[in-house]
Parts: structure tokens; sequence; C-alpha cells
């Protein structure tokens, strides 16, 4: 699915020049044709192509659909700019991914980079807002100082990183409080200065509901760390033990509890429908399948994870979307199974025409290159 953007789609009906160009241009779209566009706020509209104008595309919206926030409060990430900017886009890139909320270029006392071209980091959301198949576009501020960015913050608990030898380290997966809204603090390569710390933590202290976290561990100088230091926050506020996962699941007509049992019988999963069969390894919480099953009831999607609690929380997400439209999923299975002995259960070259990764855990490190799902 093509996803643009357009966030006056309602008032407008048109889409901004790219996209129209995009659409007509590269896509080769045609008067009548669908085609998806969300706002940045949440909502993504079916809509059909009226004009097919290369520098100004018309079209009628058909259907809304509001998605629902991936998390349950504000996550703010405030951090200095890396000195080499290619570092700091490709960290933009990836929050949008993960899904937080506002992003703010901190200026510290030991910036390496000063100034940053903030139009062109929203871009870059866009793009990978778009590709990533989310509906909310995070705000993404100018350039701010610590101390006005202390003064503004409103957020319920705070977080900083930063080295120092001396206090008690905390870890950011045990005090993380999922439904208060967050701030978190990451300087530059050389770290915030001693005065700089000392004007934050009057500002924790005030609130007495932050902690102090510490990059010793966490080596915060290259993205791919403040990537995995953000990732906590998925981790954490996204899945708990769910006792009403599994009860749910074994009720459910369309869950294969043992994946064992289809080999060979792939395509027996949807009964005699010859569709073609999509599989998602790790579905996560079911969005992508549960939109890609009601947008294509032409193609059927196979949602795999290996947690049951995972599982569950996708069960209620395809049956919410479903429900909305006044459908039933007719053309999903859900399935449980380790992906890594996807082979025990695996099916023949013929059964399965495409295979979806979607943000998987990167497993930075060469020793736990095991661990990748694309290993």
């Amino acid at each position: 699915m093509i996803q643009f953007y357009a966030p006056d789609i309602q008032q407008t009906l048109t889409l901004p020049p790219e996209d129209s160009a995009h659409a007509v241009r590269v896509l080769r779209m045609h008067t009548g044709d669908t085609l998806y566009v969300v706002d940045g706020r949440g909502t993504r509209y079916t809509c059909t192509l009226v004009a097919g104008d290369a520098r100004r595309a018309v079209v009628a919206i058909d259907d809304a659909v509001t998605i629902e926030r991936v998390w349950p409060a504000d996550i703010t990430v405030a951090v200095a700019p890396a000195k080499h900017i290619d570092r700091t886009e490709w960290l933009v890139e990836k929050l949008v991914e993960i899904g937080v909320d506002n992003i703010v270029p901190v200026l510290c006392a030991r910036s390496e980079r000063r100034e940053i071209k903030v139009e062109r980091l929203r871009k870059i959301a866009v793009s990978a807002m778009k590709q990533s198949l989310k509906t909310i576009m995070p705000n993404i501020a100018e350039m701010t100082p610590l101390p006005q960015l202390l003064r503004q913050t409103t957020a319920q608990q705070r977080f900083i990183g930063y080295c120092d030898a001396h206090t008690e380290r905390t870890l950011l997966s045990k005090t993380l409080q999922p439904r208060l809204s967050t701030l978190l603090l990451i300087g530059p390569e050389g770290d915030f200065s001693p005065q700089e710390v000392k004007q934050c933590l009057p500002s924790i202290e005030r609130e007495g509901n932050v902690r102090i976290l510490h990059k010793n561990d966490l080596l915060l100088k290259d993205p791919l760390h403040h990537i995995a230091f953000s990732s906590t926050f998925e981790t954490t506020m996204r899945i708990r033990k769910k006792k009403w996962a599994q009860p749910e699941l074994d009720a459910c007509p369309y869950y294969i509890p043992v994946a064992s049992e289809l080999a060979g019988k792939w395509d027996k999963l949807f009964g005699e429908s010859t569709a073609p069969v999509y599989l998602e390894l790790g579905c996560g919480k079911g969005g992508f399948a549960a939109q890609s099953a009601l947008l294509h009831p032409d193609i059927n999607y196979i949602a795999m994870d290996i947690k049951s609690d995972m599982l569950g929380v996708a069960r209620r997400t395809i049956e919410k979307a479903f429900a909305e439209v006044g459908k039933t999923p007719e053309n999903i299975r859900l399935i449980s199974q380790n992906i890594e002995m996807l082979r025990t259960a695996c099916m023949d070259e013929q059964s399965i025409d495409r295979i979806y990764i979607n943000f998987c855990n990167p497993w930075p490190k060469k020793g736990h290159k095991q661990r990748r799902l694309t290993h």
C-alpha cells in the first residue's frame, strides 16, 4: 500500500504538488483509481482520483478510518544533533517509525552542530511516515536551547541520560510509567556540561517523577544507541502479560495455535480461495496486517508472532478494524510460531507470494547477529 500525505485533505480535496506528481507521473494513476491519503493527525482516507493533474491532483473521499495511537501518552525525544547530519536524519527517520510524538533538536553547551535545517528533517519525517504506514506526523521543533526546553516542557516524567560514575543508575525499563507523558533528554557527543546537569536536576526534582539514566552502559554517541534507548519505550509501553489473550485466541476462528501442523497444507488455510498469500513475520500489534487485509480483500494475509500476548492484541486490532466498516475478517489468519523454527512448519516455494518483515529489532551488535530475523 502506498500512502500520500495531505494535512488539509478534508478541506481542499487535493494532493500537494509533490504527491500529485508522484501519483500521476510516477505511479501512472488515472481518473477513477483508488489511493490512500493520511492527514498526519491519525486518520487514513480512502479516496478516488477525480482529476489526474500532476500539479494539483483532485480526489473524492470515499471512507475515513481513525488509527489508534501507538502510545497511551505523548513521548518527546529531545536530542542534541550529531556533528554528521546524516546520523541525525537517520535518527529522525527511525523515531518516526517507532512512533514518538515530538522531536526536539536541543542546543547544548558542547553541541558540535549548532544549526540545523528543520524543514529538511520534516520532509524526511513525512517520507518515513508514508513508508511505515503511520498516520501521525510527529511535531519537529526548531533548534531549542536547553534552558528554554526545560522551561517549556510539561512532561509528567522526565529522563536524562548522561555519564556520571557517582550517581545510582536507573534502568528506563524499570522506571517508565507507560501512561504518563514523557520527555527523554539526550546530550551531544561531548555529553552535558556539569552546569547543564545542574540546570536539569531542579526541574527534575520539582516534578518528583523523573529519573537519571546513565549513558555509561548505553554509550549514546551513535544514533543506533539513541534508537535502542528510545525503543525501550516500545517494549515497556506496548506489551505486558495479558491474561485474556490466550483464551480469546483459543476461541478465535482464524487463529492457528500449532504451525507445524500446516506443513504442506498452507494452500488450504483459506479454504478454496486461490488469492495470493502474504505472510508478515513478527506482526506485533497487528496494525499492518489488519489494515492491509481490510484494504485488499482480494489478498490473503498471515500474521505470525511468537508471543500469544502480542497475538491477542493483534486479534483485537483486527476485530476492531473490520467491525468499524461492518465486515468480518475472512482473509486473515493468526499463527503462533517461533520464526527461527519456521522451517519445521515450512511451506513449499509456491505457498507464499510475499513476505513482510516490518521494523524488527536490529540487534546491532556482532555477537547478536544470530538473533536478527534476516540472519
